[in-house]
């Protein structure tokens, strides 16, 4: 059914995640959340009963397989809503990152399973999805390329934009970072912002 989809994407978010060495895991900030209830309660910063819900715009910055998307889309859609308002809400109110394109990818995999089985057809919408590392200066001269609207870069159309940003941050270890040969001015530089 369409309303519990969010449930199987947690379970194979948590397979996966076990697959996983936990030195590249700690290193990299994968400590996905699987419980929907956790997923509920992070959401419920969203007013859902506001009328211009499919107005609103949406990020997920550290997307994993995608649970927060589907669940959101469970709850907006749960009793509402057709194929070509999913569709024109996806393409211009949802965004969503990860610093994992396999992640992203699935991500797409799973939205586009939850409209078949919402819709009983296929989407063939596009999507606001980035692979991007947002511990990471790409340049010194800019703090951070993706908002930059002065540059032709990912998000910079939705800044100031997003009216939610959903999920959980990635939990990336500095202390890790620095064994893998980033620099310490770098580290310095993420605690100090």
């Amino acid at each position: 059914m369409f309303d519990n989809q969010s449930s199987s994407v947690a379970s194979a978010q948590s397979i996966h995640e076990r697959t996983l060495k936990f030195s590249y895991r700690k290193d990299f900030g994968v400590f996905l959340t699987n419980n929907i209830q956790t997923v509920d309660e992070i959401l419920d910063v969203v007013d859902f009963s506001n009328k211009n819900i499919l107005n609103k715009k949406f990020l997920e910055p550290s997307c994993g397989n995608g649970v927060f998307v589907i669940r959101l889309f469970e709850r907006i859609f749960k009793e509402k809503g057709n194929s070509k308002q999913f569709q024109r809400f996806v393409e211009s109110n949802v965004c969503f990152v990860d610093i994992d394109k396999i992640m992203v990818e699935k991500t797409k995999q799973n939205i586009r399973e939850y409209f078949q089985i919402r819709f009983n057809e296929a989407y063939d919408g596009s999507f606001n999805s980035f692979v991007y590392d947002f511990t990471q200066r790409i340049k010194p001269k800019y703090d951070n390329l993706l908002f930059d609207s002065n540059l032709d870069v990912p998000l910079a159309k939705f800044l100031n934009e997003m009216d939610y940003v959903i999920g959980n941050p990635p939990y990336v270890s500095l202390y890790g970072r620095r064994d893998r040969k980033k620099d310490e001015n770098q580290r310095i530089y993420y605690l100090n912002r």
